[in-house]
């Protein structure tokens, strides 16, 4: 009996040193032993992180389970963070883990609760030279392909009228639910550029794969932040547990649904692919993957890399216009004199003969403020992507371990 009490109050001083902060980190305070110092759920995160900035200063810490935080809240500190070059790493979250293809990639060695994301593929999960490399590729094939130009102005004017035509016929004088139409639209313009094809908003791979990011999404945001919270669990919890509780399986096979998917049209493009007249994104990765002596075939490495990036190129292009989209119609329909402010300004400046264009954008200031003003009041991304520190860095006089 005396053994177990020295044990138990070994581990629980153990647990309570582990639980201190370290003395040159940025200010924090008290943390439970295992807990740490989780957010409530009863308010949203953005005002409990605004309520510790004000009494810690711009820059704390704080610990979610087993993850110590470094929170950084003033805008100029965070680009500094974000440009120093050994803050540029990602968390090894599980649900991060998991929806990356480090699974099914032969070269990586890391696994869900791991926390090893070295060999994460892609650009949204991705650091180091990984990152580097295909974010230079994407923007650079995107922009060629006219993203930020009047390039690609067709294609959105194309799925505009589509939209507003889908709108006109099955959403007036009720209620409706307008997201898959928004995404449809949004998708078609990111998937023309990806892979030179569109879907009909009624298409029944579009719809799935819309369902399919809704379905994780709610899993992800909701019972899995334990996971993320407290990864040792993933190595202790029966599978039927992880499953049942959890959804993971939900999730592993909604990613490989996805990626099947993406396969199908990756295949269909290596089949039909001319070096000398690349057609788009994907063609373009595929020139570049590919052997020189086999310019029909990949690497498992290069094909789950590909599939990773074309699948960030939908997560991180689609969900963020669709959501300033809904916003808006949301604020528009608040206060509808703003509505009809907009509406005028559109009336006085683009003749009703055509549609709007980029080449209207300088007359139409009163529309851009009213953009700014939704993404301002929204703030739907009101936490930036995490960052971890890959190596030992000394930031605004504090010390913050790799």
């Amino acid at each position: 009996m005396f053994l177990e009490i020295i044990l138990f109050l070994a581990l629980l001083a153990l647990l309570t040193i582990s639980s201190w902060k370290p003395a040159r980190m940025p200010p924090g305070t008290f943390c439970w032993p295992i807990l740490g110092e989780l957010p409530p759920r009863s308010i949203p995160i953005t005002e409990y992180l605004k309520n510790l900035k004000q009494k810690r200063g711009p820059i704390f810490t704080t610990k979610w389970g087993s993850h110590r935080i470094v929170v950084v809240t003033d805008y100029n500190l965070i680009k500094k963070a974000f440009n120093h070059p050994d803050i540029q790493g990602r968390p090894g979250f599980f649900s991060l883990e998991l929806l990356n293809n480090c699974k099914n990639a032969a070269m990586v060695q890391c696994g869900p609760g791991t926390g090893d994301s070295r060999f994460f593929l892609g650009v949204i999960h991705s650091h180091g030279s990984v990152w580097t490399e295909n974010r230079r590729f994407l923007l650079r094939h995107l922009r060629d392909l006219g993203m930020g130009k009047t390039a690609l102005e067709g294609s959105i004017q194309q799925e505009a009228e589509m939209l507003v035509d889908h709108l006109d016929k099955n959403c007036v004088g009720k209620p409706a639910a307008m997201n898959h139409s928004i995404n449809c639209a949004v998708l078609n313009v990111i998937w023309q550029m990806l892979a030179s094809k569109r879907y009909d908003i009624k298409d029944k791979m579009m719809h799935r794969y819309i369902a399919l990011i809704d379905e994780d999404m709610n899993i992800i945001q909701g019972i899995l932040f334990i996971i993320d919270v407290f990864p040792w669990l993933a190595k202790v919890l029966p599978s039927f547990i992880m499953n049942k509780v959890f959804k993971v399986d939900v999730l592993y096979r909604n990613r490989d649904e996805a990626q099947s998917m993406f396969k199908q049209v990756i295949d269909d493009h290596m089949a039909t692919l001319d070096p000398n007249n690349p057609r788009d994104v994907i063609d373009q990765l595929l020139l570049e993957r590919a052997h020189r002596d086999a310019p029909d075939y990949l690497t498992p490495e290069d094909e789950v890399d590909v599939l990773a990036i074309i699948s960030d190129s939908f997560a991180a292009g689609s969900e963020t216009t669709s959501s300033t989209l809904r916003w808006m119609i949301l604020y528009m329909a608040i206060n509808p004199e703003i509505q009809a402010k907009v509406h005028k300004r559109l009336d006085e400046v683009v003749p009703n003969d055509r549609l709007p264009s980029l080449n209207d954008r300088n007359q139409l200031q009163y529309v851009d403020a009213m953009l700014l003003e939704v993404m301002r009041l929204s703030s739907f991304v009101p936490i930036g992507m995490l960052h971890t520190a890959t190596a030992e860095v000394t930031f605004e006089g504090y010390d913050i371990p790799k």
